[in-house]
Formats: C-alpha cells, structure tokens, sequence
C-alpha cells in the first residue's frame, strides 16, 4: 500500500513532505528496528525507507535517548538531531494503530496480522522501559 510517508522533527521534513512510499511495509519494517533498539541496547540502528534509498541512522547516545542522522542517497547527511527513543516509539506505535484501522476498511489480513504482532511487542516494551525510567527518577 502506497501512501504518502516521512518523517518530521525540528521542522525538518524527510525524505519530503510530498514523499510516497510503501508505507505499510516501511511501518513493519520500523516498528521490529525500534523494538531491537530499543531492547538489545544496540549502539546503531537504521530505519529504510523502501522507495530510494534514504534511511534514518540512529546512534544510541543512554538508555533512553538517540541521535539521528538523516542520510541521502549519495550518503550525505541532511539534518541530524537527539530524540527520545521511547517518544520515537510511541509515535511509531499511534501511526501502526492508525494504519491498522484503515487495513480493517480494506481486509488485508496479512499485513493486519503483522502489524499487530509487532505493534504488541514494542508496546510491551515501551511499557517496560517507561516503568524502569519512571523507577530510576
């Protein structure tokens, strides 16, 4: 399912606002590469985008906070800011129940039925990382 697809923060629109792309997928896509960064304390993650090849890098910098660098096709990077990783996560999580709702209004079971899986695992996780953040304060 193609749809219109990018990501805004800081005022910066990436790949761009008129961006479209296989949204669905990409939603498949980032929501497993969130659960993992989020998870496994991996130092560097990368979030594709399907249509050219531009991708998201980020850099683990605590536990709860990223630095994410917006890569070109020919490597450049064209803006790159610090994001809180559960903030990232629960903004993936509101854009996968959104688009679950309108797979309902076409029955696309396969993709409902991924999205649900991976929507439920990194809403576990969120969960468990807010309640060790809130603890630690």
């Amino acid at each position: 399912m193609s749809s219109g697809f990018y990501v805004q923060i800081d005022n910066f629109s990436f790949p761009s606002e008129q961006w479209i792309d296989l949204s669905v997928s990409i939603i498949e896509m980032w929501l497993a590469v969130v659960n993992e960064h989020l998870l496994y304390a991996q130092n560097d993650s990368v979030l594709n985008f399907m249509e050219g090849d531009y991708e998201i890098r980020l850099r683990r910098e605590t536990n709860y906070c990223s630095f994410a660098f917006f890569v070109e096709p020919n490597g450049s990077i064209s803006h790159s800011t610090t994001i809180d990783s559960l903030y990232l996560a629960r903004q993936l999580l509101s854009v996968s129940s959104k688009t679950m709702k309108l797979l309902q209004e076409h029955t696309n079971t396969y993709h409902m039925k991924k999205l649900k899986e991976l929507t439920s695992a990194l809403r576990t996780t969120v969960h468990k990382l807010s309640k060790t953040k809130d603890n630690s304060r």
